[in-house]
């Protein structure tokens, strides 16, 4: 059920930015100052395709979900207890580290340590989704649970970021949902109408995080009212002004792309997330992401990037290079099968990784690069679960003959 809501607001986002779009004449989102130079028909075609991306990737999911694999529910047993606690420490440690050297800053502005090998392989943001998923609805150290969220949310707002308060209200959906019985007629309103909840009482959090989110980057804004807040959420939420943005300027995205001297930047921005500078000296390139906004925008930072979508994505990498266009799906759909295959090791009952596992491939359909999904993101699980392994946090299940 919190996989639908999740849906729907989504496609609430896509239609009302594609809406806003035809009506102004004008791109909404980050782009809001630049007016568009494509016909309403080529923008209504381009939403078309979009929302028929969305039903695919949620037929996909519905599709794929089911275990079919060699790997057996609980073979590996996760300890709550222990979890809690790993966690804990592993937070106080980065605050540690990130008050003293600032590394891990939203934006690029952050410093450099020599101990970032060290710290960044236990990329927190990774973890919490275990965390949330395993100690949520376990009875053991339910206060430390709770001083974790809180201590994770500090942690995240002092990084400059807000995106986690959307994750956990997605968790807790899933949660609630995940045993109930609801009838058709209640289930069709509750998909119509939640996400406009959430979209209500998202506005008046965003409200008061953003400040906190360009204080901690260092940048001064205004405040904003609640309806501005409410409408930077839901634009915040769809891709796709950045993605016609792409389509429109698709020649100069192009060149700026093959302006640079560094090859197979799909394949090295995977590891450069996770790499050490004494493995990877060479780090500071744009990524496409990166070109897609700075084609509008040219003396835009090199250390941010934007999302815009698989189709677009794949139709510009493709135009580029056909090999790096075949490298970057082949990678892409293997990784998918992989962290599948993690995640059926890892449930401790049926269904227990479904949420996350929509949102692997909600986040593969919106961010597309290589990097941003898996390098930034979901590969730390290579370092993660290793060490919790290694701590006694998860531990193989003994199979008696």
């Amino acid at each position: 059920m919190a996989e639908r809501i999740v849906l729907s607001m989504y496609l609430y986002a896509l239609t009302f930015s594609a809406g806003l779009m035809m009506v102004t004449g004008k791109y909404s989102g980050e782009l809001d100052y630049f007016y568009l130079n494509i016909s309403k028909f080529e923008v209504a075609a381009l939403y078309f395709l979009t929302a028929l991306g969305f039903i695919f990737l949620f037929i996909y999911y519905k599709v794929t979900k089911k275990k079919d694999s060699d790997f057996s529910i609980g073979r590996w047993v996760v300890l709550p207890k222990r979890f809690n606690v790993a966690f804990f420490l592993i937070l106080l440690g980065n605050i540690a580290f990130f008050i003293n050297t600032k590394v891990g800053l939203a934006g690029g502005g952050g410093g450099e340590s020599k101990y970032s090998i060290i710290f960044a392989p236990l990329k927190v943001q990774v973890i919490f989704f275990l965390f949330y998923i395993f100690c949520r609805k376990s009875p053991e150290f339910r206060f430390l649970f709770w001083v974790n969220v809180v201590l994770f949310i500090i942690f995240s707002l002092m990084q400059g970021w807000t995106s986690f308060f959307l994750t956990i209200a997605i968790f807790e959906l899933h949660f609630f949902f995940q045993f109930k019985r609801i009838s058709l007629p209640n289930r069709i309103l509750i998909i119509c109408f939640a996400p406009l909840l959430l979209f209500l009482l998202g506005g008046a959090v965003y409200k008061e995080a953003y400040p906190y989110k360009f204080e901690a980057r260092g940048q001064s804004v205004s405040d904003l009212g609640y309806l501005e807040a409410v409408d930077k959420l839901v634009t915040r939420l769809s891709f796709f002004p950045i993605s016609v943005g792409v389509y429109e300027k698709n020649q100069e995205v192009t060149k700026l792309y093959d302006n640079s001297s560094i090859s197979f930047k799909e394949l090295r921005g995977a590891f450069r997330q996770i790499l050490p500078r004494f493995l990877m000296e060479q780090k500071e390139f744009r990524s496409l992401n990166n070109n897609a906004v700075q084609a509008f925008m040219p003396d835009l930072t090199a250390h941010t990037s934007s999302s815009f979508g698989f189709l677009i994505y794949g139709v510009t990498l493709f135009s580029i290079s056909i090999f790096e266009g075949i490298l970057w799906l082949l990678m892409s759909v293997f990784s998918i099968f992989i962290l599948k295959y993690i995640f059926d090791s890892l449930e401790q009952y049926p269904g227990q990784f479904n949420i996350l596992y929509f949102l692997l491939i909600l986040k593969l359909y919106r961010d597309a690069s290589f990097e941003s999904v898996f390098g930034d993101s979901y590969a730390y699980l290579l370092y993660i679960l290793p060490v919790f392994i290694i701590f006694g946090v998860i531990k193989r299940r003994r199979v008696e003959v």
